[in-house]
């Protein structure tokens, strides 16, 4: 929800009128139809609420699982000096994901996209299958802009990142640099429009140009790592949830 700035109008998506269906403001909304229609009046929906199709910025569970598995497939094609985490855990709600905790750092887990090691570098890589055209201004605030122009704040994904990083690093301690543990942000929508790539702390990276990303990194280091005693060490501390 935001407030069209030209119209004055609140401004729902198609999926939060579907929750406001569950909730007593869209109860309060209906009691208004009802009303209108008993008097005889048309009851006016552009007056209440102003609905638009779709965000401009597809990053619900199903769309970011489809840009999820657009990673996984290019990331298949580094080859077999590279291992992947496998997501072999479940969130909540039954995804398959890779889901890590380390009590000893701190009593929460912490769900990641994508984790990758080479004998040289530790990935670390967030998928976001944003589409439409997302600005990232100097000043560090992420803005997303729709069809029709409206701006909105989106929340930036960098203290996510910055989350999984501190967790990776409590894990493998004295085993990997820390230089060596890469944060990328992967951008998997094909028409997402990125401006301001440079005021991001974290590298942005669209799917079709993540190997190359990845191999140009791996040109600047040295191998010092076994990737399966790494990925070992990552499988450890793994949370499942039991039936």
């Amino acid at each position: 929800m935001y407030l069209d700035k030209k119209t004055g109008k609140l401004c729902y998506s198609r999926k939060e009128v579907d929750r406001m269906k569950e909730e007593d403001a869209f109860i309060r909304l209906m009691d208004k139809k009802t009303l209108a229609e008993m008097n005889g009046k048309k009851f006016d929906w552009d007056k209440e609420v102003l609905v638009y199709d779709e965000d401009p910025i597809d990053n619900d569970n199903t769309g970011g699982k489809i840009g999820e598995s657009k990673v996984d497939y290019e990331l298949k094609w580094l080859g077999s000096d590279f291992i992947s985490i496998p997501k072999d855990c479940a969130d909540p709600y039954g995804n398959e994901t890779i889901l890590l905790e380390n009590k000893d750092f701190i009593d929460e887990e912490q769900e990641y996209d994508h984790i990758v090691i080479s004998k040289r570098c530790v990935y670390i890589i967030e998928t976001k299958n944003y589409k439409g055209k997302l600005t990232i201004a100097k000043n560090g605030n992420w803005i997303r802009t729709d069809e029709n122009g409206r701006e909105r704040g989106e929340r930036s994904p960098v203290s996510q990142i910055d989350r999984h990083h501190k967790l990776l690093l409590s894990i493998l301690g004295n085993q990997v640099r820390q230089s060596d543990i890469i944060d990328i942000l992967c951008i998997a929508h094909d028409s997402a429009i990125i401006v301001g790539y440079e005021n991001s702390p974290i590298p942005i990276v669209k799917v079709d140009m993540l190997n190359r990303f990845i191999q140009r990194i791996e040109k600047k280091k040295k191998d010092k790592y076994d990737p399966e005693v790494i990925a070992d060490l990552i499988n450890d501390f793994k949370v499942w949830y039991e039936d």
